[in-house]
């Protein structure tokens, strides 16, 4: 029983921490794609040729009052630069939050593989059970956090970099702005596919854990159906292959998100605990033991 109770205490302390490096990761990664988003606005050709008019007035005006006076020190920097450099600030934030969160799953894991789940009678569920629990987490980040970032551009001449159309968006934001803009049909089958399933997959895996005899056997069978409708795999490679796609042409530019790395991390993960789970008997876990 002291072996449930410290496995119990480490759980809790662990999601904890995991829950609070996941908000920090959404958090931050959604600060910087809206500074993302401010920096484009700043760069529309509209706002960069009255930048330019601006600045070459500020020029003149400058240049004819240092015939009366001393030139001033170098102005600060501008509203683009500024908004950008906090934009790389928040991104670093998240990186390293993603880090953190990264490295604390691995870590818990490998408790659960290597401490866990040889060392109790009753340890492949309880490995598999705590599994899910931390895919849940994996899970929250990935569809929360920004997914990707597209960037529409032209370089011109004397205004430099003109932004024509900038996008950054979530799983879930992504799902949202679709039902917004009519479009249900696409929107509902995203929603089934990388979001229901994939929920239902993990719901059907934990129901596993406490399940005994033919039900066990039934929960299985039905983690194994789910699996193969969660299309998890097919949503990541699709986003990666996009992202090529986009990289190659010279007027749009991507970045991958925290999103998509979580996702395919709770895709991972929640593998695994089925594949934990498959070998462990039918058995049950008392319910006072997890």
């Amino acid at each position: 029983m002291q072996a449930h109770g410290r496995l119990a205490v480490a759980s809790f302390a662990f999601h904890l921490l995991a829950a609070w490096l996941a908000w920090e990761v959404v958090r931050w990664s959604s600060a910087q794609a809206h500074d993302l988003k401010h920096a484009a606005e700043l760069s529309t050709l509209e706002a960069k040729v009255t930048s330019t008019v601006v600045k070459a007035g500020n020029r003149a005006v400058s240049w004819g009052l240092s015939w009366f006076r001393e030139p001033r020190p170098e102005e600060e920097a501008d509203e683009y630069e500024q908004t950008v450099a906090r934009a790389q600030a928040h991104g670093r934030r998240a990186l390293l939050m993603s880090i953190l969160l990264a490295t604390s799953v691995a870590g818990f894991l490998a408790l659960l593989y290597f401490g866990v789940r040889p060392a109790l009678d009753d340890g492949v569920r309880l490995c598999a059970r705590h599994m899910c629990y931390t895919s849940l987490v994996l899970f929250l980040v990935g569809v929360s956090a920004t997914a990707i970032c597209l960037v529409a551009f032209k370089e011109m001449p004397i205004i430099g970099k003109v932004i024509f159309k900038f996008e950054a968006k979530g799983i879930a934001a992504t799902i949202a702005k679709m039902f917004s803009s009519g479009n249900v049909l696409l929107g509902g089958l995203i929603l089934v596919l990388s979001i229901v399933f994939p929920l239902l997959k993990l719901v059907m895996t934990w129901c596993a854990t406490l399940a005994e005899g033919s039900r066990h056997d039934t929960a299985m069978k039905l983690v194994t159906q789910a699996g193969k409708w969660s299309m998890a795999d097919v949503f990541v490679i699709a986003v990666v292959l996009s992202c090529f796609a986009i990289d190659g042409d010279n007027l749009t530019d991507a970045t991958v998100g925290p999103g998509v790395y979580f996702f395919a991390a709770y895709c991972v993960v929640s593998l695994l605990a089925g594949i934990v789970l498959s070998g462990s008997s039918s058995k049950p876990v008392a319910a006072g033991e997890d």
